[in-house]
């Protein structure tokens, strides 16, 4: 985790009926959490991944 995220960069990409889905930061943030496994399946409104500003990031 800490990984840093800009403006447009992907940080998400997940897979459905063979179809491909890419979720992109739409500001500059800090990874703090990862809440889910390779190759596990979600459900809608799960809470994928937990960031911060980049400026709150330490």
């Amino acid at each position: 985790m800490g990984a840093r995220v800009d403006t447009g960069q992907v940080f998400v990409i997940m897979e459905a009926m063979k179809m491909e889905y890419t979720l992109k930061a739409e500001r500059p943030v800090t990874i703090s959490e990862v809440l889910v496994k390779v190759g596990s399946q979600v459900r809608l409104g799960e809470t994928l991944v937990k960031f911060q500003e980049a400026s709150e990031a330490k």
